[in-house]
């Protein structure tokens, strides 16, 4: 399977939320240099643009951003099997906002190595991790 992404993702350390139009809750569960991955109660539309809060312990930060892709996805709970929707962000322009995603992902994210998703004979997706130093290509750190 070829990578189409333009940077790696990184895995969210701890559980940190977000928020889009001030009232749907989301949970986001990777970032990279050009976009994040989300989960949230309702289905956001493809090529929808939005503006989602990430709620980082130094502080709130906002990103424009534009949905590229949205998917349903059954998963269990203690309350038992609910809906959930994965959807993956692009952000728009981030250095033009002055929103520097570099910070952000040493702040939450934890350096197992960047998230590469891969099928395997079956079709199933397999996550792997690199294991290497807290420093990705282009030097940016990671909390480790």
């Amino acid at each position: 399977m070829d990578e189409r992404r333009r940077s790696p993702r990184y895995k969210v350390a701890e559980e940190v939320a977000g928020r889009m139009r001030a009232t749907v809750k989301v949970r986001i569960l990777d970032l990279s240099l050009h976009g994040m991955q989300v989960e949230a109660p309702v289905a956001l539309p493809p090529k929808g643009s939005c503006e989602i809060t990430v709620l980082a312990p130094s502080g709130e930060r906002k990103l424009p951003s534009t949905v590229r892709r949205c998917r349903a996805e059954a998963v269990k709970s203690d309350k038992g099997v609910e809906m959930v929707y994965r959807a993956g962000l692009e952000f728009k322009n981030s250095a033009e906002e002055g929103f520097d995603v570099s910070s952000l992902i040493s702040e939450i994210c934890t350096y197992d190595g960047p998230v590469e998703e891969n099928e395997n004979e079956a079709g199933e997706k397999v996550v792997a991790k690199e294991d290497e130093a807290s420093t990705d290509s282009k030097g940016f750190k990671f909390a480790m």
